[in-house]
């Protein structure tokens, strides 16, 4: 599974390059210059890895699509993620299906929204039929499948059980943890999970607070993406460091 830690901008060369793929915020480098132009270099730099990008971050600043592939192209991301609406599926489908009448010169990931209560795992698995172009969906930590909710308010869980009992030949994406940073380790068993990724190392590490041993609850704190002070760069290095290993490392 490859790893990307989120990193407020100001960061990024520091712990964004720690994991075989980078999560890019679409709104800050819009807005930030020179996380921009670092974007740029670290992908020339380092091209081995792969680079998504995706506006649902900042929910609060709405972006077009077309602003997205500008941004995307400037960079040369790999992947981005294409328009979703959190618990609404009707209208994810219509962000979905007008993205796709777009040419966009990068792979995609689809983030499906599902109310449906029987067999979400195949309303989800399906989802990926729509394009070629669709090399992947996201599985967001908020997203309600019309199934009981598990391990806070995520079941992704459960649907990762259904994926693997329909034998699903898609790979998926992990949008977000949610209080620990250890929840990783309960996908790793998971071959169909491609990629996932997280602030909550570098959140907790700006504020001194290690991730191991100690299981410790992010819900009420939020990451400022444009800067953030690291005054405490031997814990943020370390809380990186056991996210990436344990998505990449695992038997």
């Amino acid at each position: 599974m490859m790893a990307a830690p989120i990193t407020p901008a100001n960061l990024v060369t520091r712990y964004g390059m720690c994991g075989s793929a980078v999560m890019i915020l679409a709104q800050v480098a819009c807005r930030n210059v020179d996380y921009r132009l670092k974007l740029q270099q670290l992908k020339k730099k380092y091209p081995e890895k792969y680079f998504i990008m995706d506006n649902g971050a900042c929910e609060n600043e709405p972006m077009s699509l077309y602003a997205v592939i500008h941004m995307a192209r400037q960079i040369g991301v790999d992947e981005i993620v294409l328009p979703d609406r959190i618990k609404d599926p009707i209208a994810t489908g219509r962000l979905v299906t007008a993205a796709l009448r777009e040419t966009i010169p990068f792979n995609q990931m689809v983030v499906p929204h599902s109310t449906e209560p029987n067999e979400p795992a195949r309303w989800i698995d399906s989802y990926l039929f729509l394009s070629t172009a669709i090399r992947d969906a996201g599985l967001a930590k908020k997203t309600v499948y019309g199934i009981p909710r598990y391990l806070g308010y995520t079941n992704r869980l459960l649907i990762c059980d259904q994926l693997e009992k329909i034998e699903t030949k898609d790979t998926f994406h992990l949008l977000g943890l949610n209080k620990y940073t250890q929840e990783i380790k309960s996908y790793t068993r998971y071959p169909f999970i491609r990629s996932a990724d997280t602030c909550v190392p570098v959140l907790q590490g700006i504020r001194g607070i290690a991730i191991e041993p100690k299981l410790t609850d992010r819900s009420k704190q939020a990451m400022n993406y444009d800067i953030s002070a690291d005054n405490f760069p031997d814990i943020t290095r370390q809380n990186v460091k056991l996210f990436v290993e344990w998505a990449e490392n695992a038997g």
